[in-house]
């Protein structure tokens, strides 16, 4: 991630530790989510991810990515989680991994080829919220 992305994620982390999941607003949330989503894509750990947190928690990412106005990759996202969706059923684990992990390099390529634009929408997306919480 940029270190602009970065430092973003980085104080909202923080504000979350001091102050409590309650002082968080709404589009704090919203970055929080797709923040770490981008770095798990970044760092090539997103099967991880994929594994270990519950769909609707990646159908929010993909609602804070509408949010910010990256509607295609939250369509990409969610067409991986329908994906992951028909593979949840008990008997298919071995199929679920092989799955897990074609989606998981399916979404960090896609992720790869239009991170400076992501990224760039989702700074744009936090200085325009942090403008819109100075003139409340």
């Amino acid at each position: 991630m940029s270190a602009t992305l970065e430092l973003i994620s980085q104080a909202i982390r923080s504000k979350l530790q001091r102050d409590g999941a309650a002082s968080l607003t709404d589009a704090e949330w919203h970055l929080l989510r797709v923040s770490e989503w981008m770095s798990a894509c970044v760092d090539y750990a997103l099967a991880r991810v994929l594994a270990d947190t519950p769909l609707s928690d990646l159908l929010a990412v993909a609602a804070g990515l509408d949010v910010m106005g990256a509607a295609v990759a939250a369509e990409q996202l969610r067409a991986a989680v329908e994906t992951l969706i028909n593979v949840t059923d008990q008997g298919l684990g071995r199929e679920r991994q092989t799955t897990i992990v074609r989606v998981a390099r399916e979404l960090e390529l896609m992720v790869a080829r239009s991170r400076a634009e992501l990224e760039q929408t989702i700074i744009a997306f936090a200085f325009t919220q942090q403008d819109e919480a100075l003139v409340a």
